[in-house]
């Protein structure tokens, strides 16, 4: 996730998605990861990629008119179940690295995370959010 700040701030989102892993290489992977085949339904198995991408955008659509609407239900879903609670986190501000304890969105939209013995909210930075 990266925001960039102007008038306005706008935000890219990337998303990766691993449908079919195999064996080959993958202990070369340094990070944990799953695949939708290797833990996802028959159902979800036979859709294809096109299918797949299009349940993918449209739940993100979704995901993204709650946030809008309501914005304070959205904060409170995702800090219910963000993985990087309590995990290290990095992110960068004009060129300097820092790190910390993530602790979830905050009210503003920005993340939230425990460093110098406080609670700082991360905006207008690229954050690097990573399982280790």
């Amino acid at each position: 996730i990266e925001s960039v700040y102007a008038d306005k701030v706008y935000v890219v989102a990337g998303l990766g998605l691993n449908i079919c892993m195999g064996t080959g290489g993958v202990d070369k992977i340094s990070q944990p990861w799953v695949d939708l085949q290797s833990c996802s339904s028959a159902t979800i198995q036979n859709l294809t990629r096109s299918e797949l991408g299009s349940k993918v955008v449209s739940a993100m659509l979704f995901a993204l008119k709650s946030f809008s609407s309501d914005s304070k239900g959205f904060i409170n879903t995702w800090n219910q179940h963000d993985l990087f609670y309590g995990k290290t986190v990095v992110w960068e501000k004009n060129g300097i690295q820092f790190q910390g304890l993530g602790k979830g969105l905050a009210l503003n939209g920005g993340y939230s995370v425990f460093v110098d013995k406080q609670i700082k909210v991360i905006t207008h930075s690229k954050l690097k959010l990573r399982l280790r």
